[in-house]
C-alpha cells in the first residue's frame, strides 16, 4: 500500500513533498506503516477524501473489509453500504492550507469521483499552480453518474492543459490520461 506515493518520496528526494490523500483508515495505517519502513521524511498522509468543496460525506463500501470505496452510491455493478461519515477537502485547500506554490504532479485516482476533484482544483488551476495531472478515469462510475469523460478532457483543456491517453482498460473500463500544462 503507498506504491505511488514511496516512489514519488524517493524522486522528489529530500527537497521535495508528496502527500497523499486517502479515506480508509485502515489503508492510511498501513501507507503510515510504509512511509516509516522506508524512512521517508518527505511524506505527509492526511485521512480524508477529496471532492469539490470541503464538507463530510458518507463513504460507501462493498464490504466492511474491502479497500476501496466510495463516495457516490451509484456506482455500476456494485452492491454499496454506508461505511462510515469521512471528510472531504479539495485540492485548493491543501495548497492553501500547506502555503504550497506550485504542484508539480497531481494524481487522481478516486472511483468516478475525478469531475468533482477537478472542480475542487479550480483556484489552483486558474493560477498556474498545478504543472501535470494524472488521472484513472472510469467511464462506467461516470456514466452511471449521468457524466462522461468528454467533460473531464473539456475543463482541463479550457485550463490550458495538453490530454493524452496513457493507458486503456477496456475490460475494468478504465483508462489512465495525462494532462500536461501548455
Amino acid at each position: 500500500i503507498g506504491e505511488y506515493t514511496l516512489l514519488g518520496a524517493k524522486l522528489v528526494g529530500d527537497n521535495g513533498l508528496v502527500i497523499s490523500v486517502e479515506p480508509d483508515h485502515d489503508t492510511v495505517k498501513s501507507l503510515k506503516e510504509n512511509i516509516i519502513l522506508n524512512d521517508f521524511k518527505n511524506c505527509l498522509v492526511l485521512e480524508k477524501a477529496v471532492g469539490e468543496k470541503v464538507e463530510t460525506k458518507s463513504w460507501y463500501k462493498e464490504s466492511e473489509e474491502g479497500v476501496c470505496g466510495y463516495l457516490d452510491p451509484c456506482v455500476v455493478n456494485k452492491e454499496l453500504k454506508k461505511h462510515s461519515e469521512i471528510e472531504v477537502t479539495t485540492i485548493d485547500e491543501i495548497i492553501l492550507s500547506k502555503n504550497l506554490n506550485l504542484v508539480n504532479l497531481l494524481k487522481i485516482d478516486v472511483e468516478g469521483f475525478e469531475y468533482e476533484v477537478l472542480l475542487g482544483c479550480n483556484d489552483a488551476l486558474k493560477k498556474n499552480k498545478i504543472k501535470k495531472i494524472i488521472i484513472e478515469i472510469h467511464s462506467e462510475f461516470l456514466k452511471s453518474k449521468g457524466t462522461n469523460e468528454d467533460l473531464i478532457y473539456m475543463f482541463l483543456k479550457e485550463h490550458g492543459f495538453k490530454i493524452k491517453k496513457i493507458q486503456e482498460i477496456p475490460s475494468k473500463q478504465t483508462s489512465n490520461i495525462i494532462a500536461i500544462k501548455n
